[in-house]
Order: structure tokens, then C-alpha cells, then sequence
């Protein structure tokens, strides 16, 4: 699975990959472990370059610059104690600013990539390191998306466009999209108790094919402030590192000013 991703069945990892390499996707052997708890920071963290792993899947196609959304309002049912409303009360309370990063390990490796999602209303970023080098995205709403690797940036996308999948990591929708659905439509999703983490709140959740939706089938665990302090999926599973409710607007600015976007114009059939 992917989500950490933002799905349509695509498993996260794989984008991941796709995403820190500008490359291609490798396969890797299903089965999950769960995350380990961790505990918020005050400011967010200089990450350390462990090796990512890479994930399966495809890469899927472009994904739509999201636009903002409002803060969300709890969902209201008639059994305010089930699974389905636990979840969104948790997931109600995510700031609507973070910076969250997190350890994203692929089942069936030893090694770890770290992910960092910086969340604005203007716009987020998402940062994965491998082996000392970082590659990052930079969506900013209804202006160009940025992909940045080694220092060398490049326009992925104009306007607002969508995000091409090779270059998008996906994870980020678990922060973007996915707490904002778990809030406000759990008619979209079967949600059921899991065994708690540390002192975090677990859920096993999926689509309950009522309705498109980009969440994955998954287990996810949220503290008491509603972070995502784990999830797990078939691939493999991101453990919560630490977190910051004010990110700077500067993780908006890209490091290097970026090149044009390359577009290649189709053969002229000859006549």
C-alpha cells in the first residue's frame, strides 16, 4: 500500500523511492511492522541520512495541487463512541501548521529513509533523505511546484498544476488530505479499534467503497493533540520522530532558484 501515499492502491514506499532517486521504482517483499512511539519536539529536527528502502507499485498519474482546506469539523453520528468518531475527534484536533517528520522503513529492509512534512496554509513541502542527500518537493497552492535534489532545483509544475507522480512522494497526503477525511467523512471508511501505542489511540482503517477516496488501508495511531504518531500498511510503516506546530514560511522558498520546467513537443506526423 502506499501511504503513506496518497493512493489509488499505489504503495507509498515505491513513490518515495521514486522520489528521493528522480528514478524509477524498485520492488520490495510485502508484510508490515509495527512503528515505534515517539515524543513531539519543540522545533523540528535536523535529520540525520539514513539509506531509504525502496517500496512497490507504479507510480500513479499527476497529483492535483491540493487547495486549502478549512479547519475541520468533526463529523457528527448518532454513536458518538464508535471507532468512526473516536478517529475523527482525534484527527479533528491536527494543527493546521506542522512540521512533522517521521521514519519511513519499507518492509523487509534494515535501514530507513527520514521524511519531513512541513504543512502551511500557503502550501507544504516534503523533504525524504538517503544517504546524505536530500530530495525535496515544494507545492505551493495555485503557483509552480518545485522538485530539488543535490542542491539543483527544476519547475515540475505551473500554475497550480498537478504534480507529476515521479516526482511526487506522496507520504505527505497522510498529512495533507487524509486528516482532514478522517475528521469530516468517516462514511467513507470502515474504522475499527486497534491495540493502543504507547499512549496513542490506534485505529485499523479502510475504504469502506462508498466513494472514491485517496486513504489507505492501514493501521494508524494519533495522539491526543491528533498526530499521526504511526502508520502502518503492507510495505511498511512510518514511526512519528517529532514534531513542531510553527513551521517557518521559508521551507516554501526553494533553496536554489529553479530551472524551467522541460516540456518536449510530440512528432509532426510527415505527410
Amino acid at each position: 500500500m502506499s501511504y503513506l501515499t496518497r493512493v489509488n492502491a499505489v504503495p507509498i514506499f515505491a513513490a518515495v523511492a521514486a522520489c528521493a532517486l528522480a528514478a524509477g521504482c524498485t520492488s520490495a517483499a510485502p508484510a508490515a511492522v509495527a512503528g515505534t512511539p515517539v515524543t513531539s519536539a519543540a522545533s523540528s529536527p535536523t535529520t540525520s541520512a539514513p539509506s531509504p528502502t525502496p517500496g512497490l507499485g507504479t507510480p500513479t498519474s499527476a497529483t492535483a495541487t491540493p487547495t486549502p482546506t478549512p479547519t475541520p469539523t468533526v463529523a457528527t453520528t448518532a454513536a458518538t463512541g464508535t471507532a468512526e468518531a473516536r478517529l475523527a475527534a482525534l484527527a479533528a484536533k491536527a494543527p493546521a501548521a506542522m512540521s512533522a517528520t517521521y521514519e519511513l522503513m519499507a518492509s523487509g529492509s534494515t535501514t530507513a529513509a527520514h521524511v519531513t512534512i512541513d504543512v502551511l496554509p500557503a502550501g507544504y513541502r516534503v523533504s525524504v533523505t538517503r544517504k546524505g542527500a536530500t530530495a525535496v518537493l515544494i507545492v505551493r497552492r495555485g503557483a509552480d511546484s518545485v522538485s530539488c535534489s543535490s542542491g539543483k532545483c527544476f519547475t515540475v509544475a505551473t500554475n497550480g498544476d498537478g504534480v507529476p507522480s515521479a516526482f511526487d512522494p506522496q507520504v505527505q497526503h497522510l498529512i495533507t488530505e487524509n486528516l482532514a477525511i478522517f475528521a469530516t467523512s468517516p462514511d467513507e471508511l470502515t474504522v475499527t479499534a486497534a491495540p493502543a501505542l504507547g499512549a496513542a489511540t490506534c485505529f485499523a482503517v479502510k475504504p469502506s467503497g462508498t466513494g472514491p477516496t485517496p486513504v489507505v488501508a492501514g493501521h494508524y495511531c494519533l495522539d491526543d493533540a491528533g498526530h499521526v504518531v504511526a502508520a502502518t500498511y503492507p510495505t511498511g510503516t512510518l514511526s512519528l520522530i517529532s514534531v513542531n506546530r510553527d513551521p517557518a514560511a521559508s521551507v516554501l522558498t526553494p533553496p536554489s532558484q529553479p530551472s524551467p520546467i522541460v516540456t518536449t513537443s510530440p512528432p509532426q506526423p510527415i505527410d
